[in-house]
């Protein structure tokens, strides 16, 4: 399986007034806080390390989260879910390779076309729910709260 295998000490313009290996938030710039002041982002209203990362897939988003869960044993985690078309192949060198379905650039990569054509609404549900019931399963396993941010809703549910 891929992972990133990031110092998340590093993540992008690292925006943490929290320290990890505490309770830890999730998802895409919206998380992250892109365009707001740091201290301004939903993670740091509430005290949590910020793993937000622009642009992020919900791939990469879970793949994140099971990193922080295995590496620092959080009590509890907040995600919030990215749009469901953003999207990831992982290429013959193990490189993420991100895309959007609803892209509107109008030259695309012929690897970009091809899984296009094949993207739909459904297969993007899929790929959504595939991801929130990994997740689901390591925080279970780990007996770990998880709060569900649905898309960008924030709506918390805890999981015993």
């Amino acid at each position: 399986m891929y992972f990133d295998n990031i110092n998340l000490n590093e993540l992008e313009e690292n925006r943490n007034s929290a320290t990890p290996g505490g309770d830890a938030a999730f998802g895409c710039s919206f998380t992250f806080g892109y365009g707001i002041e740091h201290e301004n982002s939903w993670p740091s209203l509430l005290g949590l390390y910020n793993c937000g990362q622009s642009g992020s897939s919900n791939d990469r988003i879970t793949r994140l989260a099971i990193e922080y869960i295995n590496t620092y044993k959080p009590t509890n985690i907040y995600v919030m879910w990215t749009i469901s078309s953003r999207r990831e192949w992982i290429d013959e060198s193990n490189s993420a390779l991100r895309f959007k379905v609803d892209d509107p650039r109008k030259e695309l990569y012929a690897w970009e076309e091809a899984h296009i054509e094949l993207s739909n609404f459904h297969n993007d549900v899929y790929n959504y729910t595939r991801n929130r019931m990994l997740l689901e399963a390591v925080c279970e396993t780990k007996v770990l709260n998880y709060m569900k941010q649905i898309c960008l809703h924030l709506t918390i549910l805890t999981i015993h």
